[in-house]
């Protein structure tokens, strides 16, 4: 019974395989002729609703990349007042891309001006995402202005001392053991298999 039902769902996932692939390829033929279809938008995708027309959501053709002659992507956002932490992305063939380490590129734009989201694939030492404007502020991590770091979670049975998300907890903070290296140790916590 169970190689027949294994066997079913393998014969299924091969049939929808197929159909993706038969889809896109229509897609990409009913393109107009002299232009090259786009059958995966590279599109930008970030925190700021008003800026990206909804807050972290690939795909959509307000927030697509222009393709550049050397094969990088940009796209120019106008800001009309002050906007503080805009976090982004960019989506290539559904994969998420950020800065060098895979974070999000996080800055702000100090009063109303355009700022340009650029990406280039091909880069291999340095961030593939860069974003500049006049008005641009990055923002850096400071760890001497870390004055306490609390473990936070869903809290459920006994985990986290039963605190959800409480951010500011004296229960769940924890001990700098050297410069930004942080521990807390937890001792009689439920098994609750």
């Amino acid at each position: 019974m169970f190689k027949k039902a294994l066997s079913l769902l393998l014969a299924l996932m091969l049939i929808v395989t197929s159909v993706s692939i038969t889809a896109i390829s229509v897609s990409a033929a009913e393109g107009d002729e002299g232009t090259e279809p786009v059958v995966y938008p590279v599109t930008v995708a970030g925190s700021n609703a008003d800026l990206f027309g909804t807050a972290w959501t690939a795909g959509l053709e307000e927030n697509a990349m222009t393709k550049q002659d050397d094969g990088t992507y940009t796209k120019v956002y106008e800001v009309a007042a002050p906007t503080n932490d805009i976090s982004l992305k960019v989506v290539d063939n559904g994969n998420w891309i950020g800065n060098k380490a895979g974070d999000n590129v996080t800055f702000s734009v100090t009063e109303a001006s355009t700022f340009t989201v650029k990406y280039d694939p091909n880069v291999v030492d340095a961030s593939k995402v860069t974003v500049t404007g006049d008005k641009v502020e990055f923002h850096e991590f400071n760890a001497d202005l870390v004055t306490k770091m609390v473990a936070v979670g869903s809290g459920n049975g006994g985990f986290l001392n039963d605190e959800s998300w409480a951010v500011a907890s004296d229960s769940n903070a924890m001990t700098e053991k050297s410069k930004g290296v942080y521990e807390i140790t937890y001792e009689e916590v439920a098994d609750e298999r």
